[in-house]
């Protein structure tokens, strides 16, 4: 099975305020959505095999511009702004691809911070209730599932696979088997 997923700055080009958006988006009661890295090409450093232009975008930004373009927090509220479309949404599945970024030794092991996504989505003040919520391939921290599990109630929760950067599931699960949590 192949995943196609949005990469995350591209949630930020679409005209939310639009009403025809509204309107489109007003009846539907489930959004999956798969949200990834953004995707970049590098010129090839003498002697790395593969094509130049792999991606027929390439970029000439440094690491260190790749790591401040990704921790912009105005790419990272997109999806926020796409839930608060659907006010009867119900069923709610995120799923987070990470893209290696090959080309430059210096983003080795750098991660994006796919978890500011989550971290918007439960700072919005009108925060809808989905009864079931999905998250997977996330690196995710705990206090932001935490947060958005607290404020949402869901009736159901799946989450996996997930890992926690930094955090433990124990929280977590101690909420949700909680009477507090009604699951």
């Amino acid at each position: 099975m192949k995943l196609f997923a949005l990469a995350r700055d591209q949630l930020n080009i679409v005209g939310w305020d639009s009403p025809d958006i509204d309107h489109a988006l007003a009846a539907f009661k489930s959004l999956e959505v798969n949200v990834s890295t953004p995707v970049y090409a590098f010129r090839q450093v003498k002697g790395q095999r593969g094509s130049p232009d792999w991606l027929g975008r390439v970029t000439e930004w440094t690491a260190s511009q790749v790591r401040a373009e990704a921790e912009k927090e105005n790419n990272s509220n997109g999806l926020a702004r796409l839930v608060q479309k659907y006010p009867r949404l119900e069923d709610f599945e995120y799923r987070w691809l990470g893209i290696p970024l090959p080309g430059l030794i210096e983003l080795q092991g750098f991660k994006f911070p796919g978890w500011k996504i989550l971290y918007h989505w439960a700072k919005l003040p009108d925060l809808l209730t989905p009864k079931r919520c999905t998250f997977r391939q996330q690196i995710i921290r705990d206090t932001n599932v935490l947060d958005f599990t607290k404020r949402t109630k869901p009736a159901e929760l799946h989450i996996g696979p997930m890992w926690l950067d930094p955090g433990k599931f124990k929280p977590i699960f101690d909420y949700c088997t909680s009477k507090e949590a009604n699951m």
